[in-house]
C-alpha cells in the first residue's frame, strides 16, 4: 500500500493533477504500483500461475469439485425434497435452479463435501 500511495503522489505532482478533469487527461491510471513493484507483481502472479494455480493438483481437485458440485446439483433438482424446508418453500415461487444455486453457494467446502457423502457413499451413515 505504501508503494501505491508513494507512486500515486509522484504521479500528481508530476503531472499537476488537482481536479477530476485533469485525471481523465492523463490518459493513464492514476494510481498504480512503481513500475519496480509492478514488475515484482507481474512475476510473482506469473510464478503462482505456473507453480500453483495451473499444477496438476490443483487441477484434479478443480476438476473433483466441480463434478461434486453437479452432481449436488442434479440430485437436488432431480428431488427438491433432499434439499432443507426452507429451500423446499421457495420452490412455488421462485425457479428450482436459482434456489438451488443459492443453496450450494452457501455451502462451506467441508460441508459440500459432507453432503455429498451422505447422498453418493453408501458407506457414510445418514
Amino acid at each position: 500500500m505504501h508503494d501505491v500511495a508513494e507512486e500515486t503522489k509522484r504521479r500528481i505532482k508530476e503531472r499537476h493533477i488537482e481536479t477530476p478533469n485533469d485525471v481523465r487527461l492523463y490518459g493513464h491510471n492514476v494510481v498504480d504500483y512503481s513500475p519496480e513493484v509492478k514488475n515484482a507483481k507481474n512475476e510473482l502472479m506469473k510464478f503462482l500461475f505456473r507453480k500453483l494455480y495451473c499444477h496438476y493438483k490443483v487441477e484434479r481437485m478443480k476438476a473433483k469439485a466441480e463434478k461434486m458440485l453437479q452432481e449436488l446439483f442434479n440430485a437436488y433438482l432431480q428431488n427438491p425434497k433432499l434439499l432443507p424446508e426452507k429451500y423446499q418453500l421457495r420452490m412455488e415461487k421462485e425457479l428450482p435452479q436459482r434456489i438451488i444455486c443459492d443453496y450450494i453457494a452457501g455451502m462451506t467446502d467441508r460441508f459440500a463435501i459432507e453432503e455429498y457423502k451422505r447422498l453418493f457413499d453408501p458407506d457414510w451413515r445418514v
